[in-house]
């Protein structure tokens, strides 16, 4: 399946595609993106704060089923055929560098991402 720039436009300015590199996200949120292949469960790695799962009430979690929303963003950039490339280290870095390509491409609102 391929997506079309009207459809990647429409997910960035309905805050479905946003610039977080570090969230593991509900697979509803994706609403009209069968993210299913990208679905999995995460679990933590207790070993430092970066690696760890943390709930919505600030308590870590064993586990957690979801999308990992870097995941998404290079997934959705591949299926709209665009050639995304990352040049920095970071995943929020990434996360952004993604978006700017696909509102770029899509023709999307700048501050719809803001």
């Amino acid at each position: 399946m391929t997506y079309t720039k009207e459809k990647i436009k429409n997910a960035i300015e309905n805050g479905i595609i946003y610039p977080d590199g570090h969230s593991i996200i509900d697979p509803d949120h994706y609403e009209g993106f069968d993210v299913t292949e990208i679905t999995e469960v995460h679990h933590s790695d207790f070993s430092s704060p970066t690696t760890t799962i943390w709930g919505h009430d600030g308590e870590p979690k064993e586990s957690m089923e979801g999308v990992y929303n870097l995941t998404f963003l290079y997934w959705v950039a591949d299926k709209a055929g665009l050639e995304v490339d990352t040049p920095y280290g970071g995943r929020g870095s990434n996360a952004r560098h993604i978006v700017k390509q696909l509102v770029e491409w899509s023709g999307a609102d700048p501050d719809a991402t803001r």
